[in-house]
């Protein structure tokens, strides 16, 4: 029985070993195209690979913008809330020459966080006269003294013609209500 499978064993070897290149080039032209078509695979993952870098990195820029921007946006709010609240301070001045004065103690106080042009926005000579505010009002209550609520006015308005609230109440013109003379005392 051994001798019969072996002469089988060698028939199909026989028949097998024989070479047809007509079979041997179509598996040759299979195993190119499946070469070929892994190849395409290795090009298409490669190309997805790219794609998927590109796609974090440009999702890691836009996360790296937005909290550059957040924080140069509350960077920038707390600047402006602060000089908003120093303006305060100045605004609640009674004069612009206190106003000034008040500026640049603050400039000096906080050099790093006021603009050297804060005070210098503002020129206290176009807000007030030589005297300031509280000046005028001095002088005006001193002269004022025992005159009529009208009298005042017209003498307010005749005092600071540039004064544009004064004219601006509805009292008679300085023409039609006459300040008294005030004699003086010979000394």
């Amino acid at each position: 029985m051994l001798i019969l499978w072996a002469s089988k064993k060698g028939q199909n070897m026989s028949e097998t070993s024989q070479f047809n290149p007509e079979i041997e080039r179509d598996k040759l032209k299979i195993e190119y195209e499946k070469i070929a078509v892994e190849n395409r695979k290795l090009e298409v993952e490669l190309k997805q690979s790219k794609w998927t870098a590109l796609s974090v990195v440009v999702s890691l820029l836009a996360i790296l913008g937005t909290v550059s921007y957040g924080l140069w946006n509350t960077y920038q709010q707390a600047k402006f809330a602060f000089q908003a609240e120093i303006a305060k301070g100045i605004i609640a001045s009674q004069d612009p020459e206190e106003a000034n004065a008040k500026a640049q103690f603050f400039i000096e106080l906080f050099p790093d966080k006021l603009p050297q042009t804060f005070a210098k926005q503002v020129d206290p000579s176009r807000w007030s006269n030589a005297l300031g505010w509280r000046g005028r009002l001095a002088l005006f209550q001193t002269i004022a003294k025992g005159l009529t609520a009208d009298q005042a006015i017209t003498l307010w308005r005749q005092l600071f013609p540039e004064d544009k609230w004064a004219t601006a109440l509805s009292v008679p013109p300085p023409e039609t209500n006459q300040i008294p003379k005030v004699e003086q005392k010979p000394q």
